[in-house]
């Protein structure tokens, strides 16, 4: 293998590398999402949640004590939709398999009506990729990185003491060697030059945008996820304080996926009849003022629709007068 091969699988293994920390940052920030309830201890909540956004569906047995989250796909005779009516699950250990109908012996749930997985956490992970690296680039093209120039080994090593004196912060002299002497000039010649730059340092005014593309990426992902935040610079999980204001739009995919999981726990009241799921964490703080925002504008448009005066009451009111002396047969419009 040359060089360049090395170099190449080096960088491929660094990339996949960055984009496993990427991905694994975004899943963990919206992994509380959901909060289940009357589930037994041997399913994991996060483990549900990461099934359903890797695979598309996730199976709980309920025919067995202590069943796991398995992976699943549908089988047997297919639905009017062309959709498998039973499932075949395995538990990720391999050790726990079997065949199931969907609703009877087999909890099914579906992150969506399709049983996709969450295809948008991978392409927010590959952008927020393609941007460190440019990010990481630019870093790496704005450091000062001047090649000194020796013409013997005296010199060298002159310069190399210097450099590593300077980057410890030490004051250096470098007694360089005197040069060939030119006969036509009379001259010593000598390269006033004594360093190169080998970086462009002004490529770091292209920085700041690069790390504003990527809060605006981190931003658009949230949204997409339920929170409209203020400070998009995240990393971890999110807090009330970070976040502003009721906007419906943002509800629409969480919403989409707790009614899926609520279809799945109806499936598993068949065996534990208190299981059910609601927004968790620091979406429910946010459902519950959204909610609370949106009926009280609910009820003063209500208000004002009761307290308005209504326009065709308004005209009869105005035109009342004119209607009784102009109505035929009026025994006082007609003496007139």
């Amino acid at each position: 293998m040359n060089e360049f091969e090395i170099i190449s699988d080096k960088y491929k293994v660094e990339r996949k590398i960055n984009y496993n920390i990427v991905y694994n940052n975004l899943v963990n920030s919206i992994i509380n999402m959901f909060e289940f309830k009357g589930f037994p201890e041997s399913v994991r909540p996060d483990m549900l949640m990461r099934y359903l956004w890797c695979n598309g569906a996730a199976a709980i047995p309920l025919d067995i004590d202590e069943p796991p989250v398995c992976i699943c796909s549908l089988g047997g005779e297919v639905d009017p939709y062309g959709y498998g009516t039973k499932v075949n699950y395995t538990a990720q250990n391999g050790k726990i398999s079997g065949e199931g109908k969907i609703g009877e012996n087999i909890a099914l749930f579906k992150n969506n009506t399709y049983m996709y997985p969450e295809f948008y956490i991978l392409q927010t992970a590959k952008l927020l990729c393609e941007v460190r690296t440019s990010l990481n680039a630019n870093i790496i093209n704005s450091r000062l990185a001047p090649l000194g120039k020796a013409r013997n080994d005296a010199e060298k090593a002159e310069l190399e003491k210097a450099f590593d004196d300077i980057y410890k912060g030490k004051p250096h002299v470098v007694n360089l060697q005197r040069g060939p002497f030119d006969s036509a000039s009379g001259e010593t010649v000598r390269d006033n030059e004594l360093t190169e730059g080998l970086t462009k340092v002004s490529d770091s005014a292209y920085i700041p945008y690069l790390s504003q593309v990527e809060d605006d990426i981190i931003q658009k992902f949230y949204y997409h996820y339920g929170l409209n935040l203020k400070d998009v610079n995240k990393r971890s999980q999110v807090t009330s304080e970070e976040l502003q204001g009721a906007d419906a739009l943002v509800w629409t995919v969480p919403l989409m996926h707790l009614q899926e999981l609520k279809k799945g726990c109806e499936m598993m009241r068949k065996k534990y009849p208190d299981a059910d799921v609601t927004f968790g964490g620091v979406w429910a703080d946010e459902y519950k003022k959204f909610k609370a925002e949106s009926e009280e504008k609910e009820n003063e448009n209500t208000t004002a629709g009761d307290n308005s005066e209504n326009p065709a009451d308004e005209l009869n009111d105005d035109t009342a007068g004119e209607s009784e002396e102009l109505r035929p047969g009026d025994s006082t419009g007609a003496s007139e």
